[in-house]
């Protein structure tokens, strides 16, 4: 496979290679790499980590001089994020920049655990074997993998909020994309979700006619 579609994640894989926790890349690159093409241009790299893990990634990029400022909650709205500041519950959102022009901005995405399971943050009844959600694409990278992905961008299709209407195009994009090339049981996970969250979600409806 051609790699150069991806110099922008695979630059960020690079940078990771040496971070002593996991981390999965999330969002529209990992649609992309679990699919083998690009689907589309990205203002951003999304990954996924582990909550508890969140203050030796804060120490990694620091070390390497990136600026970290946390999302407030649910909003768009960024602070500063205090060396040692534990981050809890609703904020679950980073994002990191370096100071120079045209660097790659990476956007890091805390997630929930109990024990040996991944939990959705909205509703801990979604649940996860965390030795199953993420895979390796075919470029190595880990990605999160697409239920879970999927999961997370059904929101938009519901929201009325500024953000989640600029998200809505490139999540159905998304969604239309890679529906086909998953497996049954990561279907059959996926509409078991909405069916919680989303009762209506027309998304269910493609999902269980196969």
């Amino acid at each position: 496979m051609n790699p150069m579609p991806f110099h922008v994640v695979l630059e960020t894989a690079k940078f990771l290679a040496e971070l002593p926790k996991p981390w999965f890349v999330a969002g529209g690159w990992a649609i992309d790499l679990y699919l083998n093409r690009s689907l589309r241009n990205h203002k951003d790299v999304d990954i996924s980590v582990f909550r508890h893990d969140q203050l030796v990634i804060q120490e990694y990029f620091n070390e390497r001089g990136w600026q970290l400022r946390k999302y407030v909650g649910n909003s768009v709205e960024l602070e500063p994020w205090l060396t040692g500041e534990q981050l809890e519950l609703p904020d679950r959102g980073i994002r990191a920049e370096r100071s120079y022009q045209h660097s790659t901005t990476i956007d890091i995405l805390l997630s929930e655990t109990n024990g040996k399971q991944w939990l959705f943050h909205q509703d801990s009844r979604i649940t996860h074997p965390i030795e199953t959600i993420s895979v390796y694409s075919a470029l190595g990278v880990p990605i999160l993998c697409p239920e879970i992905v999927l999961l997370f961008k059904a929101r938009h299709l519901y929201a009325t909020d500024p953000e989640s209407l600029l998200h809505r195009e490139a999540d159905e994009s998304d969604f239309l994309a890679i529906q086909g090339s998953i497996t049954l049981a990561q279907r059959n996970w996926l509409v078991t979700a909405l069916r919680l969250l989303y009762p209506a979600h027309p998304w269910q409806n493609s999902l269980e006619q196969g």
